[in-house]
């Protein structure tokens, strides 16, 4: 969810709605018969007018992003009639003009009864009019729909322009297996029982109310670290 393009409207919920603070990243296994990854992450929410922010400047890059393809469409139109221009020439200007969008080695997946991946590599010596043919084809999948998105996406994100830290568990105080559970290390936090005052790798160790123990002074967890350095506004 965080990382493939995919679920890239995981990504915008995420981003549209709240500030990223930080992204802990979780060891395999901590989830019976689900080797699957999963990662914490620590948000604050935006303010209705932050969300607000959010919707112009995406209504703003997107419309920018289909206006270039309809000019890259008028554009191939131009070229193709241009006995001047020859499809070497139209190639290059067309790449150009799809910049930053797509390049020379984007590909898409063309669905239904005759599959098809289509690249621009692949009209980079066609003649004038299969390039305009294949470009527009290119241009009505679904996969191309999607990139026009994830360049909107990435232009906001770029315009926000901040940082969050990442931090990596291997250890979460315990370890699932089909036999039993496994007593582990917990590098993300400190369990301590409120009756006895001992620390516990997890929960299912304790008998007796418990508290999470944050140590900014001399951190050792993760929580200790995301505790003492991120700043919630």
């Amino acid at each position: 969810m965080l990382n493939t393009s995919e679920n890239i409207e995981v990504r915008q919920f995420l981003y549209k709605h709240f500030k990223i603070k930080a992204i802990v990243g979780l060891p395999r296994n901590i989830f019976k018969d689900t080797p699957t990854l999963c990662s914490l992450i620590f948000a604050q929410k935006k303010t209705k007018e932050e969300i607000e922010m959010w919707d112009k400047s995406w209504s703003k890059h997107l419309n920018l992003n289909n206006q270039k393809i309809k000019k890259v469409k008028v554009n191939l139109t131009k070229d193709l009639k241009d006995a001047s221009i020859d499809s070497k020439k139209m190639y290059k200007n067309l790449l150009n003009n799809l910049d930053p969008i797509i390049d020379n080695d984007s590909w898409f997946l063309k669905r239904g009864k005759n599959p098809e991946v289509l690249k621009l590599e692949n009209i980079k010596n066609a003649s004038k009019t299969e390039i305009s043919k294949y470009t527009k084809k290119i241009f009505s999948v679904a996969g191309f729909h999607a990139k026009i998105i994830l360049e909107t996406f990435k232009k906001i994100v770029e315009s926000e322009n901040y940082k969050f830290p990442v931090y990596m568990v291997s250890e979460v105080g315990f370890k699932l297996s089909n036999r039993k559970e496994k007593i582990r290390p917990n590098q993300l936090m400190k369990i301590v029982g409120k009756q006895s005052d001992q620390e516990k790798p997890n929960f299912h160790l304790l008998d007796e109310p418990y508290f999470i123990k944050i140590e900014t002074d001399n951190p050792k967890t993760v929580l200790d670290h995301i505790k003492g350095n991120v700043k919630w506004d």
